[in-house]
């Protein structure tokens, strides 16, 4: 499995948790700006993820219900024109005591 994926985990705190009331942004600069004023935890040299799949990071689960917006750099072949996908995280599971899976 190719290697080179970085994940991005947000703690926003702003998410309606029926999906109906979601925020947007205007252009890419306002919501890079409004992302890194949240507190985050970033995680580098993962499994390329494939879009629709979870994500599983090296977090306790307890701790995993903090996070509910992720952002995600898929280098793939060509690391100068890298694929960037950021989702609402809906659903989380217990995998180990420092592991778990995201939705």
């Amino acid at each position: 499995m190719r290697r080179g994926t970085t994940i991005m985990l947000y703690k926003t705190r702003r998410i309606d948790a029926t999906y109906q009331n979601i925020w947007a942004f205007g252009n890419a600069e306002e919501r890079n700006a409004w992302l890194a004023s949240k507190d985050s935890v970033m995680f580098t040299n993962c499994k390329y993820w494939k879009y629709g799949e979870p994500i599983k990071v090296e977090i306790p689960f307890t701790n995993a219900f903090d996070y509910d917006y992720v952002k995600i750099i898929n280098k793939g072949d060509d690391v100068t024109a890298p694929k960037i996908y950021y989702c609402f995280i809906t659903n989380r599971a217990y995998i180990s005591d420092n592991l778990s899976i995201m939705y």
